[in-house]
């Protein structure tokens, strides 16, 4: 038998024969005598504790060995518009990208597949996401930076949501979670909380020459998506209230105390229309 050669394949291990480096079929568990008297055969054992098959002839066997492939692999394949969430005995595992194809070994480790189209949505679903928030946070995967966006919003703040820059939405307090592929996907922050905007007072004088000062002293957002869709707070605020006074105070000639009196309640009224312009309450 010195022109036989033996080689062995583990339970937990599948071998791949070579000839003078040319496939030749796959090898299952077993004992495997081979003529070869010239030393051309080389076996590549694969354990399949970690399924994943990564090898250059992968297409190969993909093409040209159907029928091997659906009996000893899972097959995974995507579209442009596709990602697939990997599971490994149920546990999350990996997520492919799209127009991707990737094989797993069966046999140890139940691997299964979900697809997702992501051409309409970018949301994860709660359980999705929090299993694939925990296994994160756990170090047992590591995704890449494209493949998902977290953002956690804190009590008393809102989120305002841009896909590929354009605003979307607002985001209750609590973690989100967003598929990244073929977009941008971006989470701001806005202070709901009440507080001080620091916006000097105006000083207008009016005909009668009555000189007011208005300021606004404390704020509350209503609408953070009217506000960042419409104007910008800062430096604004001077302006809408100089064009309200102009148009609401009243042109007279009565007395003083009259024209006060008046010039304070349309100053009142002016200040009410540049908080509905701001999307914001008056304390």
């Amino acid at each position: 038998m010195i022109f036989y050669r033996k080689f062995i394949v583990r339970k937990h291990e599948r071998g791949l024969l070579f000839k003078q480096g040319d496939f030749v079929r796959f090898l299952e568990p077993g004992i495997h005598r081979m003529f070869d008297p010239l030393m051309r055969l080389a076996v590549n054992l694969h354990d399949i504790a970690s399924p994943q098959f990564e090898h250059r002839l992968a297409d190969l066997f993909i093409n040209h060995y159907v029928a091997d492939v659906e009996r000893l692999f899972v097959k995974v394949e995507t579209r442009d518009h596709e990602i697939a969430v990997i599971f490994e005995n149920g546990h999350f595992a990996d997520v492919m990208g799209p127009d991707q194809r990737e094989l797993f070994w069966k046999g140890v480790v139940d691997v299964t597949a979900q697809l997702i189209d992501v051409a309409d949505t970018y949301d994860v679903e709660p359980r999705l996401a929090k299993a694939l928030v925990g296994e994160l946070k756990g170090n047992r995967v590591a995704l890449n930076d494209k493949a998902v966006y977290m953002r956690e919003v804190p009590d008393g703040h809102v989120g305002l949501l841009f896909v590929d820059g354009k605003l979307v939405r607002e985001l209750a307090p609590g973690l989100h979670v967003f598929w990244k592929f073929i977009r941008g996907i971006n989470v701001a922050l806005v202070d709901l909380r009440v507080r001080a905007l620091e916006v000097g007072g105006q000083e207008i004088l009016t005909k009668d020459k009555v000189a007011l000062r208005i300021r606004l002293p404390r704020t509350r957002w209503t609408s953070c998506i009217r506000s960042c869709s419409s104007v910008c707070v800062q430096p604004w605020v001077p302006v809408l209230w100089m064009r309200c006074w102009r148009k609401r105070v009243p042109w007279t000639r009565r007395s003083s105390r009259t024209c006060v009196t008046s010039s304070r309640r349309s100053a009142s009224r002016c200040v009410v229309s540049v908080s509905r312009t701001l999307s914001c309450r008056v304390i």
